[in-house]
């Protein structure tokens, strides 16, 4: 269960269930994850440190991912791989790629969908 063994992820979502079902599936394929209920606390902890991919919720108080991620990419040009989580249709894929997003994974959903995704980020 290597699949993501020496990545750093940044889950970033204001539902703490979601936060903690992403951590739980992604660190049994070995990878390392912090989470973050907020585009604000988030960004914060990007300006601290380096991970490998991010995944937000695009619906969130305080900050939402279309907005963590134009941060991002002001503060760092080479930002870090990011995909959006949305359980509403408001954005396509296309419309999250054209913004710097890897991709747009939609909820609920099976977290092999979310798991290809992030395969084909890196």
């Amino acid at each position: 269960m290597d699949r993501f063994k020496g990545k750093v992820f940044l889950i970033v979502d204001d539902d703490s269930s979601i936060r903690e079902t992403l951590v739980e599936s992604l660190e049994l394929y070995g990878a390392k994850c912090e989470e973050a209920s907020d585009g604000i606390i988030a960004f914060e902890m990007i300006k601290k440190k380096t991970y490998d991919c991010i995944i937000s919720d695009i619906r969130m108080p305080n900050a939402s991912g279309i907005e963590l991620l134009k941060m991002i990419k002001e503060y760092d040009k080479k930002a870090p791989r990011f995909i959006m989580m949305s359980a509403f249709t408001d954005l396509t894929e296309a419309s999250a790629k054209k913004l710097g997003a890897q991709g747009l994974y939609l909820k609920p959903n099976s977290l092999d969908v979310l798991f290809e995704l992030i395969d084909d980020s890196f």
